[in-house]
């Protein structure tokens, strides 16, 4: 009884706060980010714009877990069922979290002055680590509804490897750009000549960069 009645209390409490998901966040943000609040009022403003969404729905699908796995069993297969579904919110929301920090920890980075990298290589390594990200989320999410995870990435390891050996001029065109924008070897705006051609950066893209000429 006493573990029905804590699930049915922390899911009341999940539900009146509901409403007012976005006010927590905001006080969480501003208890945790005092420092910041009073050092960068600017930056401060950009994590409370880019994280008080995620955290909101955060507080409010945390409650609702601890009051799922607190329910004392009534059905093994309703039961299940119901506490995959609520993992699933859960991580897809911690790795939306992860998401949108990774976005402010590039946006601080880049206000930096004399950093190592320029803008172009942290856009284009931000676009890597944040799609990694999502892949990630993906299977840990798919983790909780198939029992043969390994199974499949296995195969989809053997799948990559063929892939990978019929397109070994993409990858390679891939790994030259990574290349060019971590070596800071040109970025946009430069102006570069080669025995070819010469003219001024106006993309890298992850295959090819394009120049534009005097002639337009």
């Amino acid at each position: 009884m006493n573990g029905w009645l804590t699930s049915i209390i922390l899911a009341v409490i999940m539900l009146i706060t509901l409403p007012f998901r976005k006010s927590i966040a905001d006080l969480m943000l501003s208890l945790v980010c005092i420092a910041i609040r009073r050092r960068d009022p600017e930056y401060y403003k950009k994590v409370k714009e880019t994280l008080r969404e995620p955290l909101s729905y955060l507080v409010s699908s945390g409650l609702l877990m601890a009051a799922c796995h607190l329910m004392p069993p009534f059905s093994d297969k309703w039961q299940a069922f119901i506490i995959r579904v609520v993992q699933s919110i859960f991580t897809a929301v911690i790795f939306w979290f992860v998401y949108q920090l990774i976005f402010l920890l590039v946006v601080r980075y880049k206000a930096k002055k004399g950093a190592p990298l320029g803008v172009s290589a942290m856009t284009f390594l931000t676009s890597m680590l944040r799609a990694s990200i999502v892949v990630l989320g993906f299977f840990v999410i798919l983790s909780f509804w198939v029992s043969n995870l390994t199974g499949i990435i296995a195969g989809l390891g053997v799948g990559g490897l063929a892939l990978s050996l019929a397109a070994q001029d993409t990858i390679g065109n891939f790994l030259g750009s990574v290349s060019i924008l971590i070596d800071g070897t040109f970025s946009v705006g430069d102006f570069i000549e080669t025995v070819d051609f010469s003219g001024t950066v106006e993309e890298i893209g992850v295959r090819t960069s394009k120049v534009r000429d005097f002639n337009g």
